[in-house]
């Protein structure tokens, strides 16, 4: 009797997430403002995607974790639907979960340990709607196969900052009834904006740079009427002076001899 023919590794399906609904509107945002900062900073020089599958052992769509976002260094961007670790060759160098009621636990249990194992090097937590955790942004930098506590450094407006090496940016969070939380770069001093920010202040210089252009074309207008009136005004005194050379040319010229002669 014949041996069965394995299925093909190609034949099995990855499903392209978990399937799970956001949790909440901000879960949302901050995943959203992660991928714009992301696409903002690195283009396509790196590979970053959320809520997509990440699969670590080939034929088994079991061995799942479903990253809220991660990032992969030196790797052109591409629209996966999943991350099979097998084809990709590297791990995410950077992961971020958003803790929900539900995921809290296994983030800092269960994926903890499994980001360890597969090798990520750079694992940080963070509370999108307060009360999750405390404080609400953690990070983990995994050094001979554990993780260890990244310090996190007080902001004087009450945030607080948290420096992922991997990203070589920080990553800055403030406690409220939304959290919020953004991405700063040291190099530059300044805070990565999010989607929204960015196109406000696009849209704002796009503005002033209307209010400049309609300005020098004001100023531009008022300059040729005082060039034209200046103009005029030289016209006027060509003729004025010309008038008056006529004036004074009739009457120092000599009597015509036609004329009427005196006895």
């Amino acid at each position: 009797m014949a041996e069965p023919v394995p299925q093909a590794a190609a034949s099995v399906v990855y499903p392209e997430s978990d399937g799970k609904p956001v949790e909440s509107k901000n879960h949302y945002e901050v995943a959203r403002y992660v991928m714009g900062a992301f696409h903002a900073r690195f283009g396509d020089s790196a590979d970053y995607a959320s809520n997509h599958g990440l699969y670590y052992e080939e034929g088994n769509p079991k061995k799942v974790v479903v990253p809220d976002v991660y990032w992969v260094a030196d790797k052109p961007f591409r629209m996966l639907q999943t991350y099979l670790l097998w084809e990709e060759g590297r791990v995410p160098n950077f992961v971020l979960e958003l803790a929900s009621a539900t995921t809290k636990k296994r983030d800092a249990g269960k994926k903890r340990k499994l980001y360890a194992c597969l090798g990520v090097k750079d694992y940080f937590r963070f509370d999108p709607v307060g009360g999750l955790m405390t404080p609400i942004l953690q990070g983990l930098r995994l050094k001979d196969g554990k993780y260890e506590q990244v310090p996190a450094v007080a902001l004087l407006d009450g945030g607080s900052s948290v420096y992922s090496e991997e990203l070589k940016l920080e990553l800055r969070a403030w406690p409220g009834p939304l959290p919020k939380l953004r991405f700063y770069d040291r190099a530059t001093r300044q805070v990565l904006p999010s989607e929204a920010e960015a196109r406000e202040v696009a849209e704002r210089g796009q503005q002033a740079a209307e209010r400049r252009q309609q300005t020098a074309e004001r100023e531009r207008q008022t300059a040729e009427r005082e060039r034209q009136a200046a103009e005029r005004e030289r016209e006027e005194l060509a003729r004025a002076y010309a008038a008056l050379r006529e004036q004074l040319a009739a009457r120092s010229a000599p009597p015509s001899a036609d004329g009427p002669q005196e006895r």
